[in-house]
C-alpha cells in the first residue's frame, strides 16, 4: 500500500484487490473512510475483529464476499451499518459475535450452507425481514436475532437441535416456526414474540424453560411431530400449560410439503 493511501485513510476497490496477504489484520483498517461498494479479493481467506470497520458514510450499500473466505470475526464490516446488501458466498464457515448487529440490511438474508457456527448476537437488532438458515449449522447461539422487529419468518431450520437463550427474544413480527429437529429450547427463547401463532415442534425436544414462550400472547398452538409418548410430549407435560400460554398441542402433526 503506498504512503499516499495510508496518509489518507481512504479505503476503495483497488486498496482492497492489492492487498498483500490473505488477512485484515485486526484494526487494520479501523475508521478508515469507505467510499464505495465493494468486492472481497479472492485471496482474502479471514478477517480479524475491526479489520475493516471503517466508515462508509452512507455511500456503500453493498457488499460482496469472495468464495474462500473462511472467517468473519467481530465488527469485521462498517462501523456505522449502513449497508443494505451483504452476499455470503458459499465458502463462508464462522460468523463472530454481533457480526451484522444494528445493520439496515432489510431483504431476504441468506446463509450459505457452508456455515457451520454463528456466534451470539449475531443479527442483533436488525432490519432483517426474512432470513434462510444454513442446512450445516445447527445450533442459533444466544440472543442471535435478538429484537428482530422487522423479522417474519425463518426458514430451513431442519437440521437444527439446539436453540440458546433469548434467540428470539422480543421479534415481534415473526408468526411461526418449524423446527423438526430441535432438542433444547433455551431461557426466553421466544419471549415477546407477540405475533407468534404457531411452532411446530419434532418428537425429540428434552429441555423447556418456563419462560420459553413467555410474553408469547399470540400463541395458540404447538404441533408436535410425534404421539402423545414421545420425548416431546413427555416434555411438555413435564411443565405447567401457563408456561407456553395454555396453547393447544397437536400431535401425530404431519406437516404440509412447504414447510
Amino acid at each position: 500500500m503506498s504512503n499516499a493511501i495510508l496518509k489518507n485513510r481512504v479505503i476503495n476497490q483497488s486498496v482492497l484487490d492489492n492487498l498483500p496477504g490473505c488477512v485484515i489484520a485486526p484494526y487494520q483498517f479501523y475508521n478508515w473512510e469507505l467510499l464505495k461498494s465493494i468486492t472481497l479479493p479472492e485471496n482474502l481467506t479471514y478477517i480479524c475483529p475491526y479489520g475493516l470497520s471503517c466508515k462508509t458514510n452512507g455511500y456503500v450499500k453493498t457488499i460482496t464476499c469472495n468464495s474462500n473466505l473462511k472467517v468473519l470475526l467481530s465488527g469485521a464490516f462498517p462501523l456505522d451499518g449502513l449497508i443494505k446488501v451483504i452476499d455470503l458466498n458459499n465458502g463462508l464457515e464462522f460468523i463472530g459475535t454481533s457480526m451484522f448487529k444494528n445493520y439496515n440490511v432489510t431483504s431476504n438474508f441468506k446463509l450459505p450452507d457452508s456455515v457451520q457456527y454463528v456466534s451470539d448476537e449475531t443479527f442483533y437488532s436488525s432490519k432483517i425481514v426474512s432470513f434462510d438458515w444454513s442446512k450445516n449449522c445447527t445450533r442459533i447461539s444466544a440472543s442471535v436475532f435478538y429484537n428482530n422487529t422487522n423479522l417474519t419468518s425463518i426458514t430451513n431450520l431442519d437440521n437444527v437441535h439446539f436453540i440458546e437463550d433469548n434467540a428470539f427474544y422480543n421479534c415481534t413480527s415473526l408468526t411461526s416456526i418449524y423446527l423438526p429437529n430441535v432438542r433444547t429450547l433455551g431461557t426466553n427463547t421466544f419471549y415477546g414474540c407477540t405475533a407468534l401463532t404457531t411452532i411446530t415442534l419434532g418428537p425429540e425436544l428434552t429441555s423447556l424453560s418456563y419462560n420459553t414462550f413467555q410474553r408469547c400472547t399470540s400463541l395458540t398452538t404447538i404441533n408436535v411431530m410425534g404421539d402423545e409418548n414421545c420425548i416431546t410430549a413427555q416434555t411438555l407435560q413435564a411443565t405447567h400449560p401457563s408456561y407456553y400460554n395454555n396453547a393447544t398441542i397437536v400431535y401425530n402433526y404431519t406437516p404440509p410439503e412447504s414447510e
